[in-house]
């Protein structure tokens, strides 16, 4: 999953959700900011354990914050699921140090929904020694009955002593 490092990276921070609150997981300067129709819930098969976050609708919006300021070497990996997409329906996944600017990293539309969960990764050291790295899903989706999914998110880094 790391790949070939010439050093072993640690878990920084991780959350799966299984406090089934927003101060769940380890390693966060904040709590989950969740607003619109977010959630932490065990409806419709998290990827492991008994809750993930689901998002919904056209107001799902989920945002956390951690500390990259040490890192000299960083990796985000999460799981994510969608179901019940169609015509313009979209999700997001964001990243910004110091909610300044905000970078897209990952785009989901209809056909990206099979209701299965998927690993994705992404590369965070553009992000090194940011002091308020920040991630945020957030759906933009047409109707409440349609759903983004997370679970399982870990950032793993090297950091300075």
């Amino acid at each position: 999953m790391l790949g070939d490092l010439n050093f072993t990276p640690s878990l920084l921070a991780d959350e799966n959700f299984e406090s089934g609150t927003t101060s769940g997981g380890k390693g966060w300067l904040t709590d989950w900011s969740l607003s619109g129709a977010a959630t932490i819930t065990t409806w419709n098969f998290p990827h492991s354990g008994n809750y993930h976050l689901e998002l919904r609708a056209n107001t799902g919006y989920a945002e956390r914050s951690l500390s990259l300021k040490n890192a000299t070497y960083a990796k985000l990996y999460f799981w994510r699921k969608l179901n019940s997409f169609e015509g313009n329906d979209k999700a997001f996944v964001k990243i910004s140090c110091n909610k300044t600017n905000w970078k897209t990293i990952f785009s989901y539309a209809d056909g990206d929904d099979d209701g299965l969960y998927h690993l994705e990764e992404y590369d965070l050291n553009n992000y090194l020694g940011c002091e308020n790295f920040y991630i945020a899903f957030d759906a933009e989706m047409n109707s409440a009955g349609d759903y983004f999914y997370i679970d399982d998110l870990n950032i793993f880094a090297e950091v300075k002593k």
